[in-house]
């Protein structure tokens, strides 16, 4: 029997070292990181720059400050970049425009 406020111990059966959830966070995690970059990448000429640049560096900088670098006000600001640059696809979807000058026709229903 444990004393008591003693630390409870890993069994073979817990933790990220079982298979079941150690192979989808190696498919998850780059997965999420590349798709945010490759998102942005597709974007590029769609929406503002400045809004696919966001995109692109979002990803990557939240994998820096929640994993390597933890830091929870600049990992926030990483998905604040994401938001924006979700917000500008958005606008752009909203307005049926792209700001590069891409001539779209209007729907007139």
């Amino acid at each position: 029997m444990k004393p008591a406020g003693s630390a409870p111990t890993s069994s073979a059966n817990s933790g990220p070292t079982r298979p079941s959830t150690s192979v989808p966070l190696l498919v998850f995690i780059p997965g999420h990181i590349l798709g945010g970059i490759l998102l942005g990448i597709a974007l590029w000429r769609v929406i503002p720059r400045w809004a696919a640049i966001a995109l692109i560096l979002s990803q990557p900088l939240h994998l820096v400050f929640a994993v390597f670098v933890p830091n929870h006000a600049f990992d926030a600001a990483a998905w604040c970049l994401t938001g924006l640059g979700f917000a500008a696809a958005l606008a752009c979807v909203r307005l049926n425009q792209s700001p590069v000058g891409h001539d779209r026709q209007r729907r007139t229903s």
